[in-house]
């Protein structure tokens, strides 16, 4: 067992001496350019995603004695698909009362030097050539979101760290801590089971032993919360994965369908539900609601398509290495996972950690290049990066820009609703964070990721018609919050229930408008906007 353990020590200090020692000034470059990213973007455009303050609010009401929900109400709501997106914001409300987006910006900072440290280490352990592993880490430092996320106050920069960590531990065979990982995982983002499951497996199929102390430190970290869970909620599962189900889940038809069904869902998939999903894979373009962009969108997408093609020759160049296998295997089930289920591609911080995975894979595949052109291979590594890490003098100017509209129009109009809306009366509106955080008022939101009311409205409606405006009608509130173009409807469809309400305050700014959208731009980037008006109504009869 003892010379076992020396020759375990002897190896990892020649990998250290031989591979890790010569290439650190690229490790500490790219952890100091990671670090300089996020802090300008936080500085200067101080943005908070509007979904983050979803999660936050569950923290601001376990402080304030309400309890580990969103609203008063409707009792205790899971209302959160990440444990360590409440547990860390909590952390920050129980030392200071207000810190809990501050605790969860510092974390992202820490969780990026784990993120980029273990994807170098990985790229280190794979051999992979100077140049190959500088596009990797420079991607995961500088890329547009792998920066905003986790930033505007969302999980991912830490779900990417876990993910990295508990990848490198796999191939190191490091059990205990692969598990510690595997368990995070589980509390950090629900679809990492998609990774856990594969890393179990291959534990025990290399060693029972391994695979019980990898099982067993899984057990350890993630047990504690989905006991509570399901003491505090009554389910360990979120009530958001039943809303997300519900309302933007596309699965496939049943197996007896035939193949003409099969044959239309896929087609469906690959060019509506899923159109745009290349996207993930190009600069510029990976952001929401983005109309133009300074790079011709033709070469964008060559980008993209090079990314994917780099990655699956760097799928196929490592998959001797027995300890990429659960890596492998997660990004082939995650890919099946996103086509088959997931509705639309508003979610892109679903694919955050993912694509983390891929760079990686894409930097082994320049790696094989060298066999054709060293140069060639080096020179569109660098290009690679430069292409990705260019968007930041456009994009945090277009960020910041929102954030100014966010200040001037969804936080006063949360500020407001908690002045006028009396204690007990609902509240429906499609836009949660600001309003909820804000307001602190009984939110039915649409679809109901914080309101089992607001779910149960929408049961009950044929899926056709689970829309906003349908569930208005349904749960006649006294107050809505709504933009023009949601009043319009609910006035087409439901003239009666919109004739109860009128407008209490309006909230507006001033954006320029293209084809009927408001559109922020800066040189030559231009992004819609459709946050810049909102109605606050009253709707007592």
């Amino acid at each position: 067992m003892a010379s076992k353990r020396e020759d375990v020590s002897l190896r990892s200090l020649k990998f250290w001496v031989l591979h890790v020692l010569p290439t650190l000034p690229l490790l500490w470059l790219t952890l100091v350019a990671g670090l300089v990213a996020r802090l300008s973007f936080w500085l200067y455009t101080d943005r908070v995603w509007e979904d983050s303050l979803i999660t936050i609010t569950h923290a601001v009401s376990a402080v304030s004695g309400l309890g580990l929900t969103h609203h008063y109400g409707e009792g205790r709501v899971h209302g959160f698909t990440s444990a360590l997106s409440v547990l860390i914001p909590l952390a920050g409300e129980v030392i200071v009362p207000g810190a809990g987006l501050l605790m969860l910006r510092l974390a992202s900072l820490l969780a990026t030097v784990i993120t980029i440290t273990y994807a170098y280490l990985i790229a280190q352990k794979l051999n992979l050539n100077q140049w190959a592993t500088f596009f990797a880490v420079s991607y995961l430092a500088l890329s547009q979101y792998q920066i905003f996320y986790g930033m505007a106050g969302m999980e991912t920069q830490v779900a990417t760290a876990i993910l990295l960590a508990g990848t490198y531990f796999v191939m190191e065979k490091q059990a205990r801590l692969a598990g510690a990982c595997l368990g995070l995982g589980l509390l950090v983002r629900p679809d990492f089971c998609l990774w856990v499951l594969p890393a179990l497996l291959y534990f025990v199929w290399q060693n029972r032993k391994t695979g019980f102390q990898a099982a067993l430190m899984t057990l350890v970290v993630a047990s504690p919360w989905f006991l509570f869970a399901t003491f505090y909620y009554g389910s360990p599962i979120p009530h958001t994965i039943a809303v997300k189900s519900l309302i933007w889940s596309s699965p496939p038809p049943s197996l007896l369908a035939g193949i003409n069904a099969w044959l239309t869902w896929f087609s469906v998939q690959l060019t509506v539900v899923h159109a745009g999903s290349w996207k993930f894979f190009a600069p510029f373009v990976d952001a929401h609601f983005v109309l133009s962009t300074p790079i011709p969108q033709p070469i964008l997408a060559a980008v993209a398509v090079l990314i994917l093609s780099l990655a699956l020759l760097g799928i196929w160049s490592t998959r001797k290495v027995r300890g990429l296998w659960v890596a492998i295997a997660y990004v082939v089930i995650f890919t099946i996972y996103y086509f088959a289920w997931v509705g639309n591609d508003y979610f892109s911080w679903y694919v955050i950690p993912f694509m983390a995975l891929v760079v990686l894979f894409a930097a082994a595949g320049l790696h094989r290049l060298q066999r054709l052109s060293v140069a060639g291979s080096n020179l569109l590594a660098v290009t690679l990066a430069i292409l990705f890490a260019v968007h930041i003098p456009f994009s945090f100017p277009i960020q910041a820009q929102v954030q100014q509209i966010e200040n001037h129009v969804r936080k006063p109009l949360g500020e407001y609703l908690g002045q006028v809306v009396p204690h007990g009366e609902a509240v429906v509106s499609e836009s949660a964070g600001y309003v909820g955080y804000y307001s602190r008022a009984k939110l039915y939101d649409f679809p109901g990721l914080t309101s089992p009311t607001a779910l149960q409205a929408l049961k009950q409606l044929p899926p056709e018609h689970r829309s906003l405006d349908a569930m208005i009608n349904r749960l006649q509130p006294e107050w809505l919050v709504l933009r023009p173009i949601e009043f319009e409807r609910l006035k087409k469809n439901y003239p009666t229930a919109a004739a109860r309400c009128t407008v209490a305050k309006s909230f507006r700014t001033n954006v320029p408008q293209v084809s009927g959208r408001s559109t922020l731009t800066h040189w030559g980037l231009t992004v819609a906007n459709g946050d810049t008006q909102f109605d606050v109504m009253s709707c007592k009869s």
